[in-house]
């Protein structure tokens, strides 16, 4: 996802379904095992590990660095956990910290974006703006990563390869791919949040009041389609939060209101 600046700064009903199952692809997915039938499904409860980030210092670019760094550390540990359940490859993303804009994975920055990552080559890129400066230990910047993370545990699992695969006839279906994409995304990253929440002793006040300010964003505060209504991002947030397992995150197999 290109995490929109305005997100982190303004910081539906699901059928239940059973991990390990496979599942029936919705429209306009079709037939691809890869997105509703992953193995990373079958994984269960991402384990609960001790998260020790480094405490970033207000104004102070290095210290910034370092924690939003520290973060990824604690992901490199949890998802390289995950997918040692199942034998498969696991590979940490490359996270590059800016302080300015530049292009990157071979297109320019723009002026909303705050983190992305490229499939391409792997890599998250996140920058320091002035907000996140100033308040660099709000959990917005927290999520961010952990959202940018989610994107490339899909590219090692075969999700974004089956996702860049599937047809499209039109807009429409596009936007839908893209918004399924993305939402599972936020549900991974949030998976990953819950299981080191008690570790990171913030108060869930922190936790609902992201979920507020969510809720207020999303396409119709962006002006586009791609990443879901505010209530659809919740949702997922929501769903990756309460069982902290990917099997809660498949978004590929969800009814149309649910990635809106």
């Amino acid at each position: 996802m290109r995490t929109p600046l305005t997100l982190l700064l303004s910081c539906l009903l699901l059928g239940v379904l059973l991990p390990g199952t496979a599942h029936a692809a919705r429209y306009p997915v079709g037939s691809a095992p890869a997105l509703t039938d992953n193995f990373l499904y079958k994984t269960g409860r991402l384990e609960t590990t001790n998260c020790r980030t480094t405490p970033p210092k207000a104004g102070n670019v290095t210290s910034v660095k370092r924690y939003l760094l520290s973060v990824g550390k604690c992901l490199d540990t949890t998802w390289s956990a995950q997918f040692a359940k199942t034998g498969k490859p696991f590979t940490p993303p490359r996270i590059q910290i800016l302080t300015e804009p530049h292009s990157y994975c071979g297109k320019p920055w723009t002026g909303s974006l705050l983190s992305d990552y490229c499939p391409q080559d792997g890599t998250i890129v996140f920058l320091i703006t002035e907000p996140i400066l100033k308040k660099p230990s709000k959990l917005s910047a927290f999520i961010a990563i952990s959202h940018e993370y989610g994107h490339h545990v899909q590219r090692l699992s075969g999700i974004q390869d089956a996702y860049t695969r599937l047809p499209r006839r039109n807009a429409k279906e596009r936007y839908e791919q893209a918004r399924r994409h993305d939402l599972q995304a936020e549900c991974l990253g949030a998976a990953f949040t819950r299981s080191v929440w008690e570790s990171l002793k913030r108060p869930r006040g922190d936790w609902n009041a992201l979920r507020a300010n969510t809720a207020r964003g999303g396409d119709d505060y962006w002006e586009t389609h791609e990443y879901g209504k505010g209530r659809s991002i919740v949702h997922w947030m929501d769903s990756g939060f309460a069982a902290a397992s990917p099997g809660d995150c498949d978004t590929w197999s969800a009814s149309a209101s649910a990635v809106a």
